[in-house]
């Protein structure tokens, strides 16, 4: 099964996803990394979710391939955010 990923823009910023299954599917799981991490840490958790939900994941502002803005106060409140937009 292949992994879809991009950037999803919130506000002005990037933020990385991946995605194995069907994105049409009625149901699909988030996976949100912890501190130090990044969707590359979901490498062996998306395919065996895939064959029940698919399985989204996403990195947090200043890790993986997501924007790393020097200028912002990193913490609950900023990796908050973007994941209610979500």
């Amino acid at each position: 099964m292949t992994v879809q990923e991009g950037l999803w823009c919130w506000g002005d910023r990037n933020i990385g996803w991946t995605l194995m299954g069907n994105p049409e599917a009625p149901l699909a799981v988030l996976l949100i990394h912890g501190f130090g991490a990044n969707t590359g840490h979901w490498r062996f958790n998306q395919p065996a979710r895939a064959a029940l939900a698919p399985p989204y994941a996403i990195d947090r502002l200043g890790f993986g391939r997501s924007a790393q803005p020097e200028e912002l106060t990193y913490g609950g409140a900023l990796w908050r955010d973007p994941l209610v937009a979500y």
